[in-house]
């Protein structure tokens, strides 16, 4: 599962859109994907069912990180969020950080440029 507001252009003028996202995802073998374009506060309400792989680059606030984190990651076996690191978006470390303390069945993994890995111990 990936969230992300995928409805804005990039500075080189690419579009972007859900549908492009299952496309090039597809391209590289990844079939079982759900792609929730819209805020977590909407699409992560109801969410029960269980995820392999959730990747966030959404709301890159504090708030919206964590949100994502706590509707989602729950579900997740493993969780990666993009811009852990980068200062600009400091909210992401602080809300991973603090969903570790209060998740600590999840390991941070590894930093990968701007991407965290977390995953749920054994």
């Amino acid at each position: 599962i990936t969230i992300g507001d995928i409805a804005w252009f990039p500075p080189d003028g690419q579009p972007c859109s859900r549908e492009i996202v299952l496309d090039n995802l597809k391209k590289g073998g990844a079939t079982n994907v759900n792609v929730i374009a819209e805020k977590s506060s909407k699409g992560g309400k109801d969410w029960t069912r269980k995820i392999d792989l959730l990747f966030i680059d959404g709301d890159h606030t504090y708030e919206g990180c964590k949100s994502d984190l706590d509707l989602f990651g729950v579900h997740a076996d493993v969780i990666t969020a993009h811009d852990y690191g980068n200062n600009y978006w400091h909210g992401v470390k602080e809300a991973v950080t603090d969903f570790r303390k209060e998740h600590p069945e999840f390991e941070l993994v590894e930093v990968i440029h701007w991407v965290v890995v977390l995953r749920r111990k054994a």
